[in-house]
């Protein structure tokens, strides 16, 4: 048999792929590593500062005009009142959210609270592109950054702006970087040929 026989090749808009063996999985021996292990404790730093003691401040004019709005709607006996200059995000969490728990302000910041917890895992991603130590840098200044922690713990959607930027940011660099999402397979990849 020729080598040429033994790889399947299609075509596919205009395009040869040939199908190549997928690399072989090695099975580290501990469970977690080091670096797992930071971004453990990052994750948790995050939830806690994120989260504690999240519904005793009062909500700000504009946290309560959204979250005003979103309680409203969810309860239709109340009567239906027009959204406006609110972030749709936000307004869907909380309408959510309050249509199963009831309403307070600590629901009222539960999504931007979340979210803001989550967005220190996007780094993580991104290890391979930028390498591991500047990833769980970036991680570690997202954790910290006054900012980022005073924008999850509002309930306005601003972290959701900035955390829904960030996610297309790096699904376009990984996009980039793989080349079409079509490419995985379970035993190979779909490669473009060599062959002109």
């Amino acid at each position: 048999m020729t080598e040429a026989s033994e790889t399947p090749m299609s075509t596919a808009g205009g395009v040869r792929w040939t199908y190549e063996p997928a690399e072989e999985v090695r099975v580290h021996s501990t469970w977690w590593t080091a670096e797992q292990a930071l971004y453990a404790l990052l994750f948790l730093f995050a939830f806690v500062s994120r989260f504690l003691w999240i519904h005793v401040r009062p909500l700000s004019p504009a946290e309560a005009h959204q979250a005003w709005l979103a309680w409203h709607n969810a309860h239709p006996p109340l009567g239906h009142q027009e959204v406006f200059r609110v972030s749709p995000l936000a307004y869907a969490w909380q309408w959510l959210l309050f249509f199963i728990g009831g309403g307070n302000d600590g629901l009222a910041r539960f999504g931007s609270a979340l979210v803001g917890t989550l967005l220190i895992l996007l780094p993580y991603s991104l290890r391979e592109v930028i390498g591991r130590r500047k990833a769980l840098f970036a991680a570690f200044l997202l954790t910290l950054s006054a900012q980022v922690v005073y924008w999850s713990r509002h309930a306005t959607g601003t972290i959701l702006t900035v955390a829904s930027a960030l996610l297309l940011v790096v699904l376009l660099i990984r996009w980039l970087r793989v080349g079409h999402f079509w490419e995985q397979g379970k035993e190979g990849r779909l490669l473009p040929s060599q062959v002109p």
